[in-house]
């Protein structure tokens, strides 16, 4: 990766952070970075990295080439059999065997059941990233989430605003998509839920804060029993809470999916049905997931089975001396080692 344009504020998904401070640079190489500013107004641009910001999109970026590319086949390939990678490894989850379901799988599940139409509250932590990876829209439902330092305060309360503005608006219906802890850290939210909300909230429950097992705090929990018990203690915060229990003490319906009664494959034609069901006031759909999933080792694993297809992908296209655009394709004046604040 060698060049980046940045059009608006960018995700705060590590990797992509990661791009943009230059982490996936080629060695030796810096990533040139592109922020496009309309107005020329504050521009984002965390890492302090970019070597050009422009008041708009060039023109002659949008005009159309006169002939394919090899550069855009690869990355073309390359995109396809990533994506190709992910839909199989689902594939298969979905159709495991025993235990309770895979988080991805829900994302997948609430991705496929998201129309056009409908609106998305997305929770902060693992639902986030998880939806990131599997959702494959051709046509994106409206998509909502907090950001910011507010992480995952006040998710339920946001999630009945936003049911209320999209019913008023004659949207389609509202789902929420959260994590157990985000959703027992503003249930009273649900309090807030008149007779005129429909919500339909789905939780993927994992008994705990698994996030952290991805993040630095989780080599604290591969390095001893000890440690790892101070890591349940203070980062993962297990509980026992019978989210059915407290949907109902706040008036709303509960549906409880569990793989490991039911099986996968039942599970997720339990869980796909629910979701495709009209919602009347606030329903809470519970899924029982396994936090195994979140260790480093289940995401490498992933991580390599993607990293080889796309190599396989490119690699059939044999040798390709246009690998990148040359730096003096660039429009105007910015040019190899310039720096433009315009």
């Amino acid at each position: 990766m060698r060049r980046v344009v940045v059009l608006g504020n960018p995700t705060l998904s590590r990797p992509v952070q990661r791009l943009l401070g230059g982490a996936l640079a080629p060695a030796g190489e810096r990533v040139e970075v592109i922020v496009v500013a309309p107005g020329s107004g504050p521009w984002p641009d965390a890492a302090r990295a970019a070597a050009h910001v422009l008041p708009g999109v060039p023109g002659s970026w949008l005009e159309p080439g006169s002939e394919e590319s090899a550069w855009a086949a690869r990355w073309r390939a390359a995109g396809a059999a990533a994506s190709q990678a992910v839909r199989d490894a689902v594939g298969e989850l979905r159709s495991a065997d025993g235990g309770a379901l895979d988080p991805v799988v829900v994302a997948d599940a609430v991705a496929r059941a998201s129309a056009p139409d409908d609106v998305l509250v997305v929770g902060a932590s693992s639902p986030v990233r998880d939806l990131d990876l599997v959702a494959a829209w051709a046509e994106p439902p409206r998509v909502v989430a907090n950001r910011g330092l507010a992480g995952i305060d006040g998710s339920i309360s946001t999630a009945v605003g936003v049911a209320v503005a999209a019913r008023r608006a004659g949207l389609g219906p509202t789902r929420a998509y959260l994590g157990d802890l985000t959703f027992l850290h503003d249930v009273g939210g649900l309090h807030l839920a008149g007779d005129d909300v429909d919500l339909q909230v789905v939780v993927a429950n994992d008994g705990g804060g698994s996030i952290f097992a991805t993040l630095e705090p989780g080599a604290l929990a591969a390095s001893g029993v000890g440690r790892r018990s101070t890591f349940e203690r203070v980062f993962s915060t297990p509980h026992a809470v019978d989210l059915g229990l407290l949907a109902r003490a706040y008036g709303a319906s509960h549906v409880r999916v569990d793989a490991r009664h039911a099986g996968v494959p039942a599970a997720v034609a339990e869980l796909e049905g629910t979701l495709a069901g009209p919602v009347r006031g606030i329903q809470v759909v519970e899924v029982l997931v396994d936090r195994s999933r979140r260790a480093p080792a289940s995401a490498d694993a992933l991580a390599r089975r993607v990293q080889d297809a796309v190599d396989a992908a490119v690699g059939s296209l044999g040798e390709n001396p246009e690998t990148l655009r040359s730096r003096s394709e660039l429009p105007g004046s910015l040019q190899s080692g310039s720096r433009t604040i315009v």
